[in-house]
């Protein structure tokens, strides 16, 4: 009984060895869990925006939302869907179907793609001579282009690009150089030739053609496209495109790439790899291609949004931690020591 006449609870040496010991632990964690406060706090208010510049050969690339110039030399215009839109002559040329000559005027050839819902037949137009394609000031909701390999394994075989673009109704300008050149026309179309309509029991049409005049190539237009791809040869074929897109998707075979999050600028490598960027909200990435020489590909600008094979360019908690592991696990281990230490003096 205490001095005022209550009954004292007397508690056991082994709470009180609790209590000092979890008083101990207190100590020892409360620093590190402010540590990681701190740290976390850091991250969430530390810039997600980049500057970058890369460039390399890809294998494959995707541009979305793409706005400029695309040139190209391909043999075959064909449809991943199917094809819907138009083509015209723009000059005077002398054009055979079922061995009959016809001297045609500017748009008295008229193809017609895509007029019925029928998709009993692939839509392609094959060409035995290259079309220069060209494409100025053009919007594109997807631009694709691929190498494409057939049978790799053999040398003989032909190596071709496929280039596919769709969007919104676009037109591309079509020239010829050749001056004698046939194309095959097969699947949902329709063939008029000075205003006579040529009908097919099977949807094929073999057209020759002869241009005649020596100082001007045999012109087109290919108007209200929405879905097209091409088929380009890699040593004769060609594709030339520059702009800018807001996102930027691309697999290539080497190339490096600057990350510049901060002043002090990262260094990758792109060979093998996959490398995906978003821009700024209200900005574009630059973009630019070419096989002429060799296939290079050049992306640029801010952005806000990186990965580089799956993994997240711009750094955050996690990946500091996964990357400085051995640092983390070194210091928590002298914090510890360090305690018991002064602990014990």
């Amino acid at each position: 009984m205490n001095k005022i006449g209550f009954h004292q609870k007397h508690r056991s040496n082994s709470f009180y060895t609790l209590k000092s010991n979890s008083l101990i632990v207190l100590k020892f964690i409360l620093p590190i869990l402010l540590t990681i406060i701190l740290l976390l706090l850091i991250f969430s208010f530390f810039p997600h925006t980049a500057w970058i510049y890369s460039t390399g050969s890809p294998y494959s690339i995707q541009m979305n939302d793409f706005n400029g110039r695309i040139d190209s030399k391909a043999l075959i215009i064909s449809s991943k869907d199917k094809l819907s839109g138009t083509i015209v002559n723009q000059n005077k040329l002398t054009v055979n179907y079922n061995k009959t000559n016809y001297n045609i005027e500017p748009g008295e050839l008229v193809i017609r793609y895509g007029h019925s819902s029928s998709r009993d037949f692939w839509d392609t137009l094959s060409s035995d001579s290259l079309i220069q394609l060209s494409m100025l000031n053009t919007h594109l909701d997807k631009l694709y282009i691929e190498k494409k390999y057939l049978l790799q394994k053999f040398d003989d075989f032909p190596k071709n690009y496929l280039m596919s673009m769709s969007g919104d109704e676009f037109d591309i300008s079509a020239i010829v150089y050749d001056k004698n050149f046939a194309w095959n026309l097969q699947g949902d179309l329709e063939v008029f030739i000075k205003g006579k309509k040529f009908i097919q029991d099977i949807p094929v049409y073999d057209l020759s053609f002869s241009n005649s005049d020596s100082q001007h190539p045999a012109l087109f237009q290919l108007i209200g496209f929405t879905n097209v791809e091409l088929t380009i040869p890699e040593e004769k074929g060609e594709i030339l495109f520059s702009g800018q897109s807001n996102e930027s998707n691309s697999f290539f075979e080497n190339g490096n790439l600057n990350f510049n999050q901060t002043a002090t600028e990262k260094q990758f490598s792109l060979d093998g790899k996959s490398l995906i960027v978003d821009s700024l909200k209200n900005e574009n990435l630059s973009v630019a291609y070419s096989n002429k020489k060799q296939s290079t590909l050049e992306v640029y600008g801010n952005i806000r949004k990186a990965s580089l094979t799956g993994n997240n360019l711009f750094l955050n908690f996690k990946q500091w931690a996964v990357e400085n592991i051995s640092t983390v696990v070194g210091t928590l281990v002298a914090m510890f020591i360090g305690f018991i230490i002064i602990k014990k003096n």
